[in-house]
This record gives C-alpha cells, sequence and structure tokens, in this order.
C-alpha cells in the first residue's frame, strides 16, 4: 500500500496490491478534510502480475504520479508511468537481481533526481534516478 495523488485532484489517495486476483485498487481521497476514502475505484490497475509491494513518486520528473512495483516476476521491478489524472501507460521492467518484496522512492544520493530502492530480506538494490527520464 502506498499514499500519493494518484488521481491528480490535489488530494492523497491509496494504492493497494491485492494478490488475488492480481489487481492494484486505487481508493481517491474525498473532498472531505477528514482523510475519507472513496470506495475501490473501478478503474483497479492491472499490474500484470502479483504485486508485492508499491512505491508512488515521480520518478520521471514530469510533474506526473508514477507508480513503481515489485511483482512476482523474477529480477524485475515494474514501472507504470503516470499520464495525468490516475491514468498510466503500458508497463515498463526494469533489472533488479532477486524477486523485490520492498522499495522505497528517494533522492538517496542528494543530485536532485529520485532513485529507487528495492529489497528483499537482506538483499538490497538501487538503481540511480536521472534528473530526466527513468532510473539506471
Amino acid at each position: 500500500m502506498a499514499a500519493g495523488d494518484i488521481s491528480g485532484d490535489g488530494r492523497p489517495d491509496l494504492i493497494v496490491a491485492c494478490p488475488d486476483p492480481a489487481a492494484l485498487v486505487l481508493h481517491v481521497g474525498t473532498a472531505e478534510l477528514d482523510g475519507a476514502l472513496a470506495p475501490a475505484d473501478p478503474r483497479n490497475i492491472n499490474p500484470g502480475s502479483v504485486t508485492y509491494a508499491v512505491a508512488v513518486g515521480d520518478i520521471d520528473a514530469d510533474g506526473l504520479v508514477d507508480l513503481v512495483l515489485a511483482v512476482g516476476a523474477p529480477n524485475v521491478v515494474r514501472v507504470l508511468y503516470g499520464t495525468g489524472a490516475g491514468a498510466f501507460a503500458a508497463p515498463v521492467d526494469l533489472r533488479v537481481t532477486f524477486l523485490a518484496t520492498a522499495l522505497a522512492l528517494d533522492d538517496l544520493d542528494h543530485d536532485g533526481a529520485v532513485d529507487l530502492a528495492a529489497a528483499s530480506g537482506s538483499w538490497l538494490s538501487i538503481l540511480r534516478g536521472r534528473r530526466v527520464g527513468c532510473p539506471e
């Protein structure tokens, strides 16, 4: 589960990874200021595989929210680049050296670009971000 303005309306939303069936379920934040969430959005996002973790951030520096998924495919972290208003482009797979089960997005090396950390147990991969474009 991760929080962020996925729908592009200026309010925080929650995205929840559901393993069976494999889906990402979006709960859009309501206009109320009490932290309420709308019921699951019917535009559930198909991740293409079981998802163990999800991270929300703007990894390509285009001003739109992107989703990063730790999926059931070995050695893959899946990126869904945001196209606006809660919609996403076709998935792009990035290579890691293990089956990731945890993700974090932050500017880990303080260069102004969002980096991706993927982990599983004692294994850790850092994919360094670029100021424009996906992590390397």
